[in-house]
């Protein structure tokens, strides 16, 4: 009971702390060079962890392809609808805004900045059934267009993410 008590003293404007919620997803991406026209198809599996007591989101894409690990944390300023990214590799810094309350958002929109001054602006939407549809940018630092991306995120079990895994273990 008094560690019950703790939890609800310590907790933001008095309200209970809420656990981190997990989704699991298929992402199937195309990609398409502006120059050249050419396209190609790109697969992951993704984690994605809401924490509603740090106000953060924890994104793990693994490639289907070899099993390589992205990381992207989402920092939320959830009063003020905006949002930095931290990715794992630490050559870009991105920033954005969202529509929705807390964590739970139906869009968002952002820009990331690679370190040479490439850019990727992003506009991403929760459709129904969880379902997350992207269309991603990629500019040049002269700001033309060098690729566009187009990506569906779609809602699985934690089995058949695991499942999708163990393809990588030795």
């Amino acid at each position: 009971m008094f560690v019950l008590m703790t939890l609800f003293a310590c907790s933001d404007k008095g309200e209970e702390l809420q656990e981190p919620s997990v989704q699991h997803y298929e992402a199937n991406s195309l990609i398409t060079l502006e120059e050249s026209g050419m396209e190609f198809e790109e697969g992951y599996w993704v984690r994605r962890t809401m924490n509603p007591s740090e106000n953060s989101i924890f994104e793990e894409f693994v490639s289907s392809i070899d099993g390589t690990l992205i990381t992207y944390t989402y920092r939320v300023d959830i009063e003020a609808k905006t949002f930095e990214i931290d990715f794992s590799d630490e050559k870009y810094s991105g920033n954005g805004t969202f529509v929705g309350e807390g964590l739970d958002w139906s869009s968002w929109s952002s820009t990331s900045t690679h370190r040479d001054g490439n850019y990727v602006r992003s506009d991403d939407s929760m459709e129904a059934q969880e379902i997350i549809q992207s269309s991603k940018i990629g500019y040049s630092s002269a700001d033309s267009v060098d690729w566009r991306l187009e990506e569906e995120l779609l809602p699985i079990t934690q089995e058949e993410y695991e499942q999708a895994l163990s393809l990588f273990e030795e």
